[in-house]
């Protein structure tokens, strides 16, 4: 077993990427992207609810205490991710706020590609520890990059 305040420096850094990821998730009453543009607070009522919902999917599932549940949570939050972006993505954005919400959907892109490097590593044999630590650089840069977008779109549940 690794030891646990390593394990939380790690994932520490590693969950500033998931996390502005797992602000918004899948959901089942979103319109198809060929549907008309909806009203900015239709919008935002919709997209708030999406990230409030993998917000709880992703606390709810249990951080990792040793190295051999790395792999596993890894995915979890990587399908997470996943279900959000392309939620998001197939919402008709109001023209007002479409380039933030691109620059959003783009980013958590970017976060997916990284975190799916980490879990490919990891499946590899690389020591989790060690495939998690590249997370720590260009994750948190990524994540402030969700977050402003999410801000300034007015997206709250996404921003946090």
């Amino acid at each position: 077993m690794i030891a646990s305040s390593r394990l939380a420096a790690v994932f520490a850094a590693a969950a500033l990427s998931i996390g502005a990821l797992a602000g918004c998730g899948g959901s089942s009453d979103a319109p198809a992207s060929g549907d008309p543009a909806m009203s900015l607070e239709q919008f935002v009522t919709q997209v708030n609810a999406v990230c409030a919902d993998a917000e709880a999917r992703s606390d709810a599932l249990a951080v990792p205490t040793d190295a051999a549940d790395v792999d596993g949570f890894l995915i979890e939050q990587i399908n997470i991710a996943k279900n959000t972006a392309d939620a998001v993505a197939a919402l008709p954005a109001p023209p007002e706020i479409a380039s933030s919400v691109e620059t959003m959907v783009t980013t958590w892109g970017e976060i997916v590609a990284l975190l799916t490097t980490a879990q490919d590593n990891i499946t590899a044999g690389e020591d989790p520890l060690a495939a998690l630590s590249g997370l720590g650089t260009e994750g948190p840069a990524l994540a402030a990059t969700v977050t402003a977008a999410a801000t300034e779109a007015g997206l709250t549940e996404c921003a946090k």
